[in-house]
C-alpha cells in the first residue's frame, strides 16, 4: 500500500463496501508490524554498532595511553643515555686536556734542552778551535 489512498466500493445502502474496508485496514497493519519489525532490527544493528564505536574508542584510548607511555619511556632512556655519554665526553675532554697541557710542558723542557744543547755545542766547537789553535801555536814554537 505503501502511502496511497485507496478508493473504497460504495454500496448503495450503508456507505463503502466492508470487506474492502477490512482488507485495507489488514494491509495497512501487516505493512504497519512490518515497519515496526524493521525498525526493531534497526534499533538492534544500531546498538550494536554503537557498542562496538563505544569498544573501538576505548581501545583507541588504550593504544593512545600505551603510545604515550612508550613516548615517554623512550624518551626519558634517551635523555639518559644522552647525559651518560655528556658525562663520558666530559671526562675524555677533561683527560684530554690534561694530557695536552703535560705534552706542551715537556715539549717546552725538550725545546729549553735543545737550545741549551745548541749553545753546548756552539761553545764545544768553539773551544775545539781555541784548542787547534793553541796547538798549532805550539808546535810552532818548538818548530822554530
Amino acid at each position: 500500500m505503501s502511502g496511497e489512498i485507496k478508493n473504497f466500493k460504495h454500496k448503495i445502502i450503508g456507505g463503502f463496501d466492508q470487506n474492502d474496508v477490512i482488507d485495507y485496514i489488514t494491509d495497512l497493519a501487516a505493512q504497519r508490524n512490518s515497519y515496526e519489525e524493521e525498525n526493531g532490527v534497526l534499533k538492534t544493528e544500531l546498538d550494536e554498532i554503537r557498542q562496538k564505536l563505544s569498544q573501538s574508542e576505548t581501545e583507541l584510548q588504550d593504544a593512545l595511553r600505551q603510545i604515550t607511555e612508550v613516548k615517554v619511556t623512550a624518551l626519558s632512556d634517551a635523555s639518559s643515555a644522552l647525559s651518560d655519554l655528556e658525562g663520558k665526553f666530559d671526562n675524555v675532554r677533561s683527560d684530554m686536556e690534561v694530557t695536552v697541557a703535560h705534552i706542551k710542558s715537556e715539549l717546552s723542557k725538550i725545546g729549553d734542552t735543545l737550545s741549551l744543547m745548541s749553545s753546548v755545542l756552539d761553545t764545544t766547537g768553539k773551544r775545539f778551535s781555541e784548542l787547534h789553535g793553541i796547538v798549532d801555536e805550539e808546535k810552532s814554537a818548538i818548530s822554530d
